[in-house]
Order: structure tokens, then C-alpha cells, then sequence
């Protein structure tokens, strides 16, 4: 009779799983990082080793919301298989946790409950937690904020994203911004906001960020994208100008903004160059539609994408393993 009651208070685990493999809740929406470099590909498989050593899922939480004392391991397991309905109780039981011991355990909490909250498409719960000055200090460390940033783009809350990276500048975290894809969150986020305040907040993230040289004319090229997007096609020429040798993107937003600017002799210098780089469709576009020395351009053929595509592909594994450094390793693990 207890269980049952127990049942309404904590609702079973609605596990959905093909071939033994645990999926998310809802699917569909685009991150800009991939599951592999979020570790969401190994949590689906976490949630499956660890559902399988628990016989009763119900006595489980039972126990562990009668006991009062929690532990460190029971605290991991409820992390893993929370589903939406558990997470209210999962976060009361992290507060119990923490107020009677350092936030600093043995386990760092921090990655594996934006993990849980990412992989049940959970924005607003991320953010709650985030904020929540009994746990803020858990999220001290790059995978959590990676992890935190991309859903929340993920979810289209852009704002809410440039304002974690805000408020990490403002309490300063470097340790955390140091991480490249940190930064490379904000500006997609920026540039998906699309607004003149974005591109100034952009310019500034520019002049502050602390990250490889590489990485730094990344983020300057999708400083440039969003330049471009706002109609500022000279800003976009100035950022890129140096790059679009070594970066399809770049070469692409610099032939654009020089169309924009009518410097002709520059965009046909520039088509020279398209030996070692494609047009996108968005660049030929504009290139065919100015009826402009269409003798040069009319055989040109294009790529199956645009700037603004190219600027939000996803983030891989491949990428940051380009930029690591291995005295800052601490900063990437």
C-alpha cells in the first residue's frame, strides 16, 4: 500500500530503448556541439549499465529519499537514471548532499547533471541549477558550461546562453573561459541572435577572449558572418581580409562583402583564388544576381551550402583535439 503511494510521489522511470539502448526524450533539434564531444554517446550507455545492476527501480528511490544521509554513489546512480519526473527530487537531494559535506567530492556532480538535464532536453531545469547558489560552484569546470550552453542554443534560448558566458566574465572563471568552445558557444549564439547589440558584444568578446591563434580567427570569421548578416559588410572584409586563404568560410564572407561594397576588381582578384577554395550557394547567388561582369562569372559553380550553414556546423571532437595544448589539458578534460 506504501509503494503505491510512494509510485504518486515518485513516478517509475519511463525508459525508451531500442536494442538495449537508452535514447532521448525528444529528437530532432540541432546542437552545435556533437553527442561524441558532449560524452552524450556514453551516457546512453551509462544509463544502460547502471539500470541493469538495480532490480527494483521503486525501492531504489525509496531508500534513498528515506535515508537521512545521502550518498555519494546513490547521489551518482539517481543522476544517471533520473528521467524528467525525478529530476526535482534528484536536485533536493543534491542540496541535502552538499550541505552536509564540501562541494568539493571525490566526483565531480557538475558535468554529469548538465549531462542528465541536456539528454532529457531539459533548458530551464540546466539553468535552475546553474543558478542555484547551493550548487553553482559545482559548474565550475568546461564540460558543464559546454554542456549547459549548447542546450540552451540547442533550445533556441540564445540570450539565456550569452548570459551564462556574461556572468562567467563577471565572477571570472577563466579557467572556464579559456576553454576555445566556450567562446565559439557565445558567438554562435551572438550570431544567432542577429542584432547590432550582438555584434558589439561579439567585437568585445574579440578583444577579451584568451585562446589559440586558430581558434581566434574562427571566432573571428563568425564575428564576420554576423557583420555581414547586420549589413556590415566593411567590418566583415576588415575581419577577414587575412584568413580567406586558409578558410573557405572566410573567403566566402570576404568575396560577399566586397559584392556588398562594389569593389569589383577585389571580388574578381578574389575569384583567382577559387583553385584552392568552392563558392557557396549564397555567395554565387549574390554574385550572379548583380548583373556584373557576368562574362567572368556565369560559368562559376557553387557548394550545396551557405555562410550562415557553415557557421553553426557542429562542433567535433576532431576540432578540439586540433587545439589542445597539453600544459592546459586540465582545462579540457
Amino acid at each position: 500500500m506504501f509503494l503505491r503511494s510512494f509510485r504518486c510521489l515518485v513516478p517509475q522511470l519511463r525508459i525508451t530503448t531500442t536494442n538495449g539502448r537508452f535514447l532521448p526524450f525528444t529528437q530532432g533539434s540541432r546542437s552545435i556541439c556533437d553527442r561524441a564531444l558532449l560524452k552524450l554517446d556514453m551516457f546512453d550507455k551509462e544509463k544502460t549499465r547502471f539500470a541493469s545492476r538495480i532490480s527494483d527501480l521503486d525501492s531504489f528511490w525509496l531508500r534513498i529519499i528515506s535515508l537521512d544521509r545521502v550518498l555519494e554513489e546513490d547521489l551518482k546512480q539517481a543522476w544517471v537514471l533520473a528521467d524528467e519526473n525525478e529530476l526535482s527530487t534528484v536536485i533536493e537531494l543534491s542540496e541535502k548532499f552538499f550541505q552536509n559535506q564540501p562541494l568539493f567530492s571525490t566526483f565531480r556532480f557538475g558535468p554529469l547533471m548538465m549531462r542528465t538535464c541536456h539528454y532529457l532536453r531539459k533548458p530551464e531545469t540546466a539553468l535552475e541549477i546553474f543558478r542555484n547558489p547551493k550548487l553553482t560552484k559545482l559548474f565550475d569546470d568546461a564540460p558543464s558550461i559546454l554542456l549547459l550552453m549548447d542546450l540552451l542554443y540547442e533550445s533556441g534560448k540564445f540570450e539565456d546562453a550569452v548570459a551564462v558566458y556574461e556572468y562567467l566574465c563577471e565572477i571570472e572563471w577563466y579557467f572556464v573561459l579559456r576553454h576555445p568552445f566556450v567562446a565559439m558557444l557565445h558567438v554562435i549564439s551572438l550570431y544567432k541572435q542577429g542584432t547590432k547589440e550582438s555584434l558589439l558584444k561579439a567585437q568585445q568578446c574579440l578583444r577579451r577572449v584568451y585562446v589559440s591563434p586558430n581558434i581566434k580567427a574562427k571566432l573571428e570569421t563568425i564575428v564576420a558572418g554576423l557583420a555581414l548578416k547586420l549589413n556590415d559588410p566593411r567590418t566583415a572584409v576588415n575581419l577577414v581580409h587575412r584568413k580567406a586563404l586558409e578558410s573557405e568560410l572566410a573567403f566566402n564572407i570576404k568575396i560577399q562583402g566586397h559584392i556588398m561594397l562594389s569593389e569589383w576588381d577585389k571580388v574578381l582578384k578574389d575569384l583567382k583564388h577559387l583553385k584552392h577554395h568552392s563558392l557557396y550557394e549564397d555567395t554565387l547567388m549574390l554574385i550572379l544576381s548583380s548583373g556584373e561582369h557576368l562574362g567572368q562569372t556565369s560559368h562559376l559553380k557553387s557548394l550545396k551550402t551557405t555562410v550562415g550553414e557553415k557557421i553553426v556546423t557542429p562542433l567535433t571532437l576532431h576540432d578540439i583535439q586540433e587545439v589542445r595544448v597539453s600544459k592546459k589539458k586540465k582545462f579540457y578534460d
